[in-house]
């Protein structure tokens, strides 16, 4: 499974951003996540690869790349949840 979480660095999206990171690593600190900074050709190619049209987007993928999990905008989601998510998906191994 993979974790990432797309927005504007420098912005007004960062801080949420940063307050989800925090909150994941404290409940979950084996569990990666790619951040995906918008200002990036890279990012923005995997945010239209996967439908994202609004930031901040954390997305949920398989190690083939399948999504298994998206959410856009503010709020973001729960930590729970987006964990929740993850453990459908791969079983109690995360």
């Amino acid at each position: 499974m993979r974790l990432a979480v797309f927005y504007r660095k420098n912005s007004e999206q960062e801080r949420p951003v940063l307050e989800f990171k925090e909150m994941m690593r404290r409940r979950h600190p084996d569990i990666d996540i790619i951040e995906k900074d918008l200002d990036t050709r890279d990012a923005v190619d995997d945010a239209r690869l996967y439908g994202i049209t609004q930031y901040p987007a954390v997305l949920v993928t398989a190690n083939d790349g399948s999504l298994q999990g998206l959410w856009e905008g503010i709020p973001l989601p729960l930590i729970d949840e987006v964990f929740g998510s993850m453990l459908e998906q791969q079983g109690s191994s995360v």
